[in-house]
């Protein structure tokens, strides 16, 4: 997912939802494109660096 000129990313994985980065920007579509995708829970979030344009959406 792309908004604001940060990037994230999910995958659905057999105990939960992995999360790749947490940006602000994307805070409330990144739960809602999960959602959409499965009802899993998000078990584990990456960051991929820790600039908090990629960090303070978790």
């Amino acid at each position: 997912m792309t908004a604001g000129g940060t990037q994230a990313a999910f995958l659905v994985a057999g105990a939960g939802v992995v999360v790749i980065d947490a940006a602000p920007s994307l805070a409330e579509a990144l739960p809602a494109a999960i959602r959409r995708v499965t009802g899993r829970k998000a078990t584990h979030l990456v960051h991929s660096h820790d600039h908090a344009h990629h960090t303070a959406g978790a």
